[in-house]
This record gives C-alpha cells, sequence and structure tokens, in this order.
C-alpha cells in the first residue's frame, strides 16, 4: 500500500519525462523524451498479482466476519478487534483495482469517473491509519489482560466497541476526508517542468498541495510512525510478561491460563508481524527527488549567525563534559587493579571511542559555520575529522554488540564464562579497533577532503560543505555505503536489539524463579549488571538511530530548494549533537549501572580534590576500609564502651544486698 505518499516531497516518479530538463543522480542536466514507466508485460503480470490478492481477500475476510457474526459465544474482547480489523483489510481488497488501474491502463488518462479516483486515495489512507489505531488497541489491551488479569476482567465488551468505534471516526476525519478533496484525476502536461507531469493522471490536485504537506509532516507521524513504535514495544513487553509467567515456578496461574496466555502472544506475535511486513516497506518508500531544476534558487547558506552561535555553545559544553568524564572513567580504571575485568575493559575502550569523539568534534562545527564555504584550515583536518568519525562509529557498535553478547553468557551460562580469560577481553578489542581503522578511518581518510564547491552547478556537492566527499570517489563511496552500513552499523544495531531482549528474558526469569539455586546476592548482580547493560545499549540506540537515519538520507537524490537545503544542514547538524551528548552521558550511565565503578570514581576524586568530594564508607564488605578520622572514632567510642563494661551496675548491687535469696 505504498501509494499513500507517492506525492511526497513534491515528486511521484523519476521515470516519465516529456523533452524537458531534469537532474539525474549526480544533478546533471538531461533531456528525455516521455515515456511510460512500465511496458505490456508489466500490465499483464501486475493484474494477475492485484486480482488474485483481491479475490483470496475477500474470500477470507468475508469468512472471518461471518464466522463472528453468526457464532455469538465466540465474540469477545479482542474478537471485535479483529471483525473490525477484517473489515479494513476487506476494504482495502476492494480498491485495489483502482490501484491497479490508476498504475497501468489509466496512468496517462483516467476514464473512469472521477469519484472512483477520490474514493480509491481517501479510502486507501482511511483504512491505513484505522488498521494502524486498531492494533496498537490491540496489543495495549492484550498487554493488559496478561499483566494484569483482574483489572482487565472490569472491562466490558462495550469498551473495546467504543474503542473501535473511535479508531473508525478518526480514521474518516483525519484520512478520508482530506484525501477525498485534495485528489483528483486530470490529464497531465507532460511537457511542463511542473512536478505534477510526472504523476499518474489520478493524484493529488496542484492547488492543495502546500495542504498536502503540511498535513503529511503531522500525519505520517502521528498515525503511522508512533503506531508503529508502539506496537514494537508492546510486542516485547508482551513477550517478557509472558515468558517470565510461564518460566516461573511461584506463578500462581494454572497450566490453563499459561497456555490461554501463550496463544494470545501468538495471536498478537502473527498480527503484528503481519502489519510490520506490510507497512515498514510503505514507511520505507522513498520517492524520487524534484526533478526540475529550472527555477533553481540562488545559493544561500542554510544557517545564521544564531545557529552559529547556539551550536558553538552546545558543540563546546559538550567537548568539555565529555573530556572531563571520560578521562575520569578511564583514569579510574587504570588506576584502580581490582576495578578491572573483561567487561571493564571494554567500558574503557568504550570510553577512549567517546573521548576521541569529543576531541574531534570541535572540526565538525568549524565545517558546519565558518567553514562551510571556506575550510581555511588545512585539508589534513577533514580528512581527520571524517576518518576520526566513522571510525568511532564502527568501533562503538560493534564493542556494544560484543559487550552484550559476553554479558548475555555471564548471565546465561556463568561456569563458560568462568573459562573466559581478561586477555580474550583484551583481544576482542584489538580486533575491534583493528577493523574500525581498516574499514572506517582509511577509507574516509582518502575519499574525504576540503576545497571550494561550485555554488552554480547542479552537482550534489554544489550544496555540501566545502570539507565533504570527493567526487571523484562518489561512486566507491555510495558501494562501500551499501556494504559497511549493514555490516558494521545496521547488523549489530540489531544484535544488540536481540541481545538485550533475551538478556532481560533471561535475567526476569531467574530473578522470578523459586527453583533457581543461585543466591540472593548473585541475582542482585545479575539485575546490576542487567542496569548496566540496558543504560548502554539506550544510549547507543538514543545516539545511532538518528545517526543512521540521516546517513541513509543525505545520499539520496534531493531538489535543490532553499527548503531541503535547509533540512539536510539541520537533520545533520542535530542528529551529531544527539550523539554527542549520548556519548557524554556514557560515562555516567557506566557508574550508574556499576557500584564498584561508583565507588572508585569517588574515592578517586577524593584523592584529586579532598574533602569537598565525600566517600561513603560501608560496612565489612566495603571494598576497603574507614579512613583514619573514623578509625579514631571508633576506637574513641570502643574504649568508652570497655570502661563502662568494667563498672559494676549500681542497680543490680542494690536489689542484691536487698534480697540475698532473690534470683539474679
Amino acid at each position: 500500500m505504498n501509494t499513500k505518499f507517492d506525492v511526497m516531497n513534491g515528486q511521484e516518479s523519476n521515470f516519465t519525462q516529456s523533452n524537458t530538463s531534469w537532474t539525474d543522480a549526480y544533478g546533471a542536466a538531461t533531456t528525455e523524451a516521455y515515456e511510460r514507466p512500465f511496458d505490456d508485460a508489466t500490465v499483464l503480470i501486475s493484474a494477475i498479482l492485484i486480482f488474485t490478492m483481491l479475490a483470496v481477500g475477500v474470500i477470507l475476510n468475508s469468512v472471518t466476519t461471518a464466522v463472528i457474526v453468526k457464532y455469538e459465544k465466540l465474540r469477545n474482547f479482542f474478537v471485535y478487534f479483529i471483525f473490525s480489523l477484517c473489515l479494513s483489510d476487506l476494504l482495502s481488497a476492494l480498491i485495489s483495482p483502482l490501484f491497479w488501474y490508476r498504475r497501468t491502463l489509466g496512468f496517462d488518462d483516467w476514464s473512469a469517473p472521477e469519484f472512483f479516483c477520490k474514493l480509491f486515495w481517501a479510502a486507501d489512507w482511511m483504512t491505513s491509519i484505522a488498521t494502524a489505531l486498531h492494533i496498537v488497541g490491540f496489543g495495549v489491551f492484550r498487554l493488559m489482560a496478561i499483566s494484569h488479569p483482574h483489572v482487565f476482567a472490569r472491562i466490558s465488551n462495550r469498551i473495546g466497541i467504543v474503542c473501535i468505534i473511535t479508531f473508525w471516526m478518526i480514521s474518516l476525519s483525519c484520512g478520508f476526508v482530506p484525501f477525498f478533496i485534495w485528489f483528483g484525476s486530470a490529464v497531465r502536461d507532460r511537457t511542463s517542468n511542473s512536478p505534477i507531469s510526472r504523476w499518474p493522471s489520478c493524484t493529488i490536485d496542484m492547488e492543495w498541495y502546500e495542504h498536502y504537506k503540511q498535513y503529511q509532516l503531522i500525519a505520517l507521524s502521528l498515525f503511522v510512525l508512533v503506531p508503529l513504535l508502539s506496537i514494537i514495544i508492546i510486542s516485547v513487553v508482551t513477550c517478557v510478561k509472558v515468558y517470565a509467567t510461564t518460566h516461573s515456578a511461584i506463578s500462581n496461574g494454572s497450566l490453563r491460563r499459561k497456555r490461554k496466555e501463550k496463544q494470545a502472544l501468538l495471536q498478537l506475535t502473527l498480527i503484528v508481524v503481519s502489519f510490520l511486513f506490510g507497512y515498514v516497506p510503505f514507511l520505507g518508500y522513498t520517492p524520487a527527488a524534484n526533478t526540475s531544476i529550472a527555477d533553481m534558487a540562488p545559493f544561500e547558506r542554510p544557517f545564521d549567525d544564531t545557529t552559529v552561535l547556539v551550536t558553538a555553545i552546545l558543540i563546546f559544553t559538550m567537548l568539555v563534559v565529555g573530556v572531563i568524564l571520560n578521562s575520569v572513567t578511564m583514569a579510574v580504571i587504570l588506576k584502580y587493579k581490582k576495578l578491572r575485568n573483561l567487561f571493564v575493559y571494554f567500558i574503557f575502550s568504550l570510553c577512549l571511542s567517546d573521548l576521541l569523539s569529543a576531541l574531534i568534534s570541535p572540526l565538525n562545527w568549524h565545517r558546519r559555520t565558518f567553514g562551510f564555504d571556506h575550510f581555511v584550515i588545512p585539508d589534513f583536518f577533514c580528512k581527520l575529522f571524517w576518518g576520526g568519525d566513522f571510525m568511532t562509529s564502527i568501533a562503538t557498535a560493534m564493542h556494544i554488540a560484543a559487550f552484550g553478547v559476553f554479558r548475555l553468557i555471564s548471565i546465561a551460562d556463568p561456569h563458560l564464562f568462568a573459562k573466559f580469560s581478561n586477555r580474550l577481553g583484551i583481544l576482542s578489542v584489538i580486533i575491534i579497533w583493528t577493523i574500525s581503522l581498516v574499514c572506517g578511518f582509511v577509507p574516509y581518510f582518502m575519499w574525504f577532503g576540503a576545497r571550494e564547491r561550485d555554488r552554480d552547478s547542479s552537482s550534489p556537492d554544489a550544496r555540501w560543505p566545502a570539507c565533504t566527499i570527493n567526487m571523484e570517489w562518489y561512486e566507491n563511496y555510495t558501494k562501500f555505503q551499501k556494504i559497511a552500513y549493514p555490516i558494521f552499523l545496521l547488523v549489530p544495531f540489531a544484535l544488540i536489539v536481540t541481545i538485550s531482549v533475551m538478556t532481560c528474558l533471561k535475567v526476569y526469569a531467574t530473578t522470578h524463579s523459586a527453583i533457581s539455586r543461585r543466591s540472593v546476592r548473585e541475582k542482585r548482580k545479575e539485575k546490576q549488571a542487567l542496569l548496566q547493560l540496558t543504560l548502554i545499549v539506550v544510549s547507543f540506540l538514543f545516539g545511532y538511530v538518528p545517526f543512521i537515519a540521516y546517513e541513509y538520507w543525505s545520499v539520496q537524490s534531493h531538489d535543490h530548494s532553499q527548503y531541503t537545503r535547509r533540512v539536510d544542514y539541520y537533520f545533520g547538524y542535530i542528529e551529531y549533537i544527539i550523539l554527542r551528548f549520548s556519548e557524554c552521558m556514557n560515562p555516567v550511565f557506566y557508574n550508574l549501572g556499576s557500584t564498584k565503578m561508583r565507588w572508585h570514581t569517588r574515592h578517586f576524586l577524593r584523592g584529586l580534590f579532598g574533602k569537598f568530594v565525600r566517600v561513603r564508607t560501608t560496612t565489612k564488605s566495603s571494598f576497603v576500609s574507614l579512613d583514619s578520622e573514623s578509625k579514631r572514632k571508633n576506637s574513641a567510642a570502643n574504649a568508652r564502651f570497655v570502661s563502662q563494661a568494667q563498672q559494676p551496675p549500681a542497680v543490680c548491687e542494690s536489689s542484691s544486698s536487698s534480697d540475698p535469696n532473690q534470683a539474679p
């Protein structure tokens, strides 16, 4: 259903043209005669696929709705949601021939009544909103039914029906109505430079285009992205809850209830997987850029003096904070040998990576502000920034993935982990840095450089900062990105999320199991280890999700308008600031997640600043003994106690002398 945003960013396709100027992937001017972007074989194959799925979808959804209508005993809270989802899918199936006709026989001339064009767009977007909202609601109530069955028992079926009606009202008012008004069919002028000349005849009417763009920014996030993220979070939480319940010996639930919970989880999982399977490609669909450059505006810097000042405050503040916190953490690890273990070596290396990122951050600030047009400092520093930046990104991703793997092994199989020496951790760290140096620093140091860009040309680097990739290496860079990003960023990213979920499941099942042989102290250590891993992973995701999103967005073809230049500039700057902030917070998370690290950091700071830093002393289980002042006070208190104990109590003497026969 990737028809909803065919007109995203002001264009639908870059295939069609009619003797008009447009830009290719490199921004070069090209002229081609208009040609339809499909042939007769495409029409035939797509017809077979669309009409086959139409028949299957109508039959299956109709049978399911008929079963629910016929058998009253089948109906419950969740079945009402399923009935409504079937209705949404049935509507989508019924309008699918209109999509096929729009993309094939009606591409140039929509001979059917315009009403059907409006109906397709409106119903298509309405069912998309309805489906997303329904699955989020289904997941929320399913989680409630598993986590708090007594609370869910008080929720009547009427509440479910009210929720469904509310979802359809939102979908109708926010989906069907605006799209029915904005879209229509007309013969498009294929010889003009207007974006509409490249679209099918059934598409948005240009007089509503500005309204559509503003609506799109809000609706896409509110009705698609937010539900998508909510569905993923709810599904993970539900899996954790069901896993912990079914593997806990102290659970009060019967076997029948546990079996029902597993069945409910299976149903939720299948629905969510089906939703993600359909909507992730839909969200990932990125139409080509606006191909017209006839009215390209004169070059203008995409930032002002206020931006320079604000970013300087942010970047240099985080530079100071990052250098101080990472340096202190590394110094603590170097000073206290008893603190070192396999995981601490990884933390030390992560601090080194974050420290390098902090030290080169002023180069990025200069590159995006005063050096945007003229990178006045030597070209070496431009190359150093790009090489160091990508090297530390690769290193961080692989460090956290390896950290998570070792942490999972230590919790799942502590006897196996006990056989791992610290040398294995050091060797892993060295291998990771070697890979990062060879596959990150070296190619970027070669490919990037500083030079004045021709702002009047149609080349992509005409809008980029002076310090960026040299265009003679652009082909190598794009090929490298398609290989390196999945291997060094996306795969570690997926591995980190998977390992974190598995670790959570294992720790939760262990700490809630009555038959576990592990002591309370071991369970507490596992919880502490899970906290440390969680903080590190959350910080990584917070910093690198925007980074990955921008990297992929930046290499796509985009128009040369001032709006796009500003989006590119601020998108890149904001994701970099978020990344730097997460790197500044990492040392804080290392200390929050480890009692030993926290105590030794306090002791180290006390040695630097004396009385200004208080160190909490503990009992026999402390890592070090009390300081000299505490020992002196304890010695004085013990002496007083001994002297008092040696004196006979006056009350006892008095009572014994008055009645010698009284029992002691």
